[in-house]
């Protein structure tokens, strides 16, 4: 039986029900009991991806890998906030983040936006219809892959969820573990766009490889009249509210 807290969290997404029935769900469960003083993000933050953005409102889909694995240097707070590649606005810059911050920018602005609206929350992007998801709901700090087997059943029954009921879906992977598990998706009714994950760019001090992936996602939900996502918060908080 699923409780009355997971819906609360899962918001309008009562097609993920069906999976907190399934063995799967306790077999998650058993994972994490153990390393449960040690997880990421906190027990109430493992499905904000779903309550930040509504189902009904989906437009495209972010797959990451695992959440932030760390404490936050300046903070001491859990980095990782529930929402792939987001965390707390009083947190430093995670590299990832930055990464894509720069990656958006070349894409969509030439490499320059002065004004541009660098927030480490995205939940700006989330509420706009942007599923920030991650490979694994969890880990434990200091091992970014402790969880990632784990939810995989999970994931896979949200992607082949989407996947059957929705149309019109701008699916990006974020390394080749998200990769992996887009790639039955179907691409007569969606898009999917397969790219490196920032972190490696990041590790190895590159530009990240972004494949215009900003650009690609506004041409696309343009065409199938879904409109842009507005990816700079300055924007966001620009618009009329009438």
């Amino acid at each position: 039986m699923i409780s009355e807290k997971l819906k609360q969290q899962l918001g309008d997404w009562e097609c993920l029900y069906p999976f907190f029935e399934k063995p799967d769900w306790m077999k998650i469960k058993d994972v994490i009991r153990p390393d449960i003083e040690k997880v990421t993000p906190d027990v109430d933050n493992w499905f904000k991806a779903f309550g930040s953005c509504p189902y009904n409102e989906l437009k495209v889909v972010w797959l990451g890998m695992s959440p932030y694995y760390t404490v936050d240097g300046y903070t001491k707070a859990l980095t990782a906030d529930g929402l792939a590649f987001s965390t707390d606005t009083k947190h430093s810059v995670p590299p990832s983040l930055f990464k894509i911050y720069k990656g958006m920018e070349a894409d969509l602005w030439d490499r320059m936006n002065l004004s541009m609206d660098r927030k480490n929350n995205l939940t700006f992007l989330a509420n706009q219809g942007v599923l920030l998801l991650n490979s694994a709901l969890t880990t434990v700090l200091g091992d970014s892959k402790a969880h990632l087997m784990a939810w995989k059943p999970f994931i896979e029954f949200v992607i082949n969820t989407l996947n059957k009921e929705k149309t019109d879906i701008m699916f990006v992977g974020f390394g080749t573990f998200a990769n992996d598990l887009l790639r039955k998706v179907d691409r007569t009714k969606h898009m999917v766009i397969e790219l490196e994950h920032p972190a490696a760019s990041a590790y190895a001090s590159r530009d990240w490889d972004h494949n215009n992936v900003f650009s690609k996602t506004d041409e696309f939900l343009s065409r199938k009249d879904k409109g842009c996502i507005l990816w700079d918060n300055y924007l966001v908080e620009l618009e009329v509210p009438f």
